[in-house]
């Protein structure tokens, strides 16, 4: 992030060098360029992290140009051929691509930094005279539809996926904490190897006979930690390490599912681990977002998230779901292309988990209460508002209560909810029936349309048992423990 702010200057210095040139009058790319976001390295970068006062390029007729930067305005000249644009004086070159109101500078000064800007509408050229007759000569009764305009939040959201059983599952075992996953019929993760006593990451073969299910061939991979956020990449397993007995998290490590290269890529407390693309993403003690590759460099932090984030998970790769701690506390989606921020909502939310295009969360009945609401956010319908401050208009999303009221936690694998301790299962659309004792009986620990672990607790919070089902035919299991 240093560098990309040290590039941008240098940038905004030599273009303060810039001279002016001519061409001729009218042109249709002419007009007031904002800059959306800016791209390096992977990263996109909201402008207003690097540039608070903005950062913007006025093409004019004749040639010239006005770059604004901190106050000031600095004079320069440009030029196109096709959709190339080229800018140039003072020992400064921008080379891009213009044409329908985007402006794209690549590459800029050879750093690998990439600008978009958008044209301000009220500053496009008028149609030529000749143009302007044309159309008004056009078929009787017709009119020329005007342009639609460039709207970059309502039009982000048609890229906005909508979950299937498996990523829903997926979601809702890591808002469940991760202790462990089922891969191909193996069972990795916590597992205890008797009642009450310390868990462990192991390995263990399931064998599933007409929903009968055994433990087959197991391993301990590591019995002095447990996993949390534990995800698999090809013969690796990565996950939070946490300290034996206790929830304290030492950092973020990786170990190959034979047990061999055990390895630590980031020591220091820390939280919400995601595997995406070829980048580990996590918060770290101070809940800033950071993350490195899957060696553990290139440690950064992200997105200009300048705040303290929960639960941030991608949607995909392009939409990152979160918590804001100081908007109290709730949930925001970041367009990560183009660094869009949308806030969902204005109350405490937790545990969100996407369904269909239904976000779900809980929020408290009353401060610090320990039973929560249920409520939904429907990503799919929203109603569009002017936002002044933006100069464009944003959704405004509807969120509904309907009373359900549960623990903390739940589950949902696109057809039914399931709430912590699972004493009732609704369907989806009526997921407002739910409801949830306050004592912890049962944990759901893992979920997928094929298998649900859940671990047994006892009237003093230990655990008694852990729970195998087969979803198919409903058969539980309660496996032995490991010794």
């Amino acid at each position: 992030m240093k560098n990309c702010l040290a590039l941008f200057l240098t940038l905004a210095l030599l273009l303060a060098l810039a001279g002016c040139g001519t061409s001729a009058p009218g042109d249709p790319n002419e007009g007031l360029y904002e800059a959306v976001s800016a791209t390096g390295m992977g990263v996109t970068i909201p402008v207003e992290s690097v540039f608070p006062d903005g950062f913007s390029l006025e093409l004019k007729a004749g040639g010239k140009a006005t770059f604004h930067y901190e106050g000031k305005d600095y004079s320069m000249k440009w030029s196109y051929d096709g959709d190339s644009f080229r800018a140039s004086g003072g020992g400064a070159e921008l080379n891009g691509t213009v044409g329908d109101g985007v402006l794209l500078l690549e590459d800029v000064l050879g750093s690998g930094i990439d600008l978009k800007l958008l044209r301000d509408a009220a500053s496009a050229p008028a149609a030529p005279a000749a143009e302007q007759k044309a159309d008004a000569a056009g078929e009787a009764g017709e009119t020329a539809a005007a342009p639609e305009p460039y709207e970059p939040y309502l039009d982000a959201l048609a890229t906005l996926p909508v979950f299937d059983a498996e990523a829903s599952c997926a979601m809702s075992n890591w808002m469940n904490n991760g202790f462990c996953l089922i891969e191909d019929d193996v069972f990795y993760g916590r597992y205890f190897r008797s009642a009450g006593s310390y868990a462990e990451l192991v390995t263990m073969e399931l064998v599933n006979e007409d929903g009968v299910i055994r433990s087959g061939e197991w391993k301990q991979l590591d019995g002095k930690h447990w996993p949390s956020c534990l995800q698999k990449r090809g013969d690796t397993l990565y996950y939070l390490i946490q300290t034996q007995g206790d929830s304290v998290v030492e950092g973020v490590g990786c170990i190959k599912t034979d047990g061999s290269e055990a390895r630590v890529l980031y020591s220091g407390a820390c939280s919400y681990l995601s595997l995406v693309g070829d980048r580990l993403f996590f918060t770290d003690e101070n809940a800033r977002l950071l993350s490195c590759d899957l060696e553990g460099g290139e440690l950064r932090e992200e997105f200009g998230l300048d705040k303290k984030v929960f639960y941030p998970y991608f949607l995909s790769e392009d939409w990152l779901l979160y918590q804001d701690d100081a908007d109290n506390e709730s949930l925001h989606l970041l367009y990560v292309p183009e660094g869009l921020d949308y806030k969902l909502n204005d109350e405490q939310s937790y545990c969100p988990i996407l369904c269909g295009s239904a976000l779900f969360y809980t929020t408290p009945m009353a401060k610090d209460a320990d039973m929560y609401y249920l409520a939904r956010i429907d990503l799919s319908q929203w109603d569009e508002t002017a936002d002044e401050a933006l100069g464009c208009h944003v959704p405004a999303f509807s969120i509904e209560h309907e009373g359900a009221l549960m623990r903390l936690h739940f589950c949902t694998d696109g057809s039914v909810i399931m709430p912590d301790n699972a004493d009732k299962v609704a369907p989806l659309d009526e997921w407002y029936s739910l409801s949830s004792s306050q004592a912890i009986h049962m944990m759901i620990r893992f979920l997928s349309p094929v298998y649900m672990v859940q671990e047994d607790y006892s009237e003093r919070g230990r655990v008694n048992a852990g729970l195998f089902t087969d979803r198919e035919t409903g058969h539980t299991e309660k496996l032995p423990w490991l010794r």
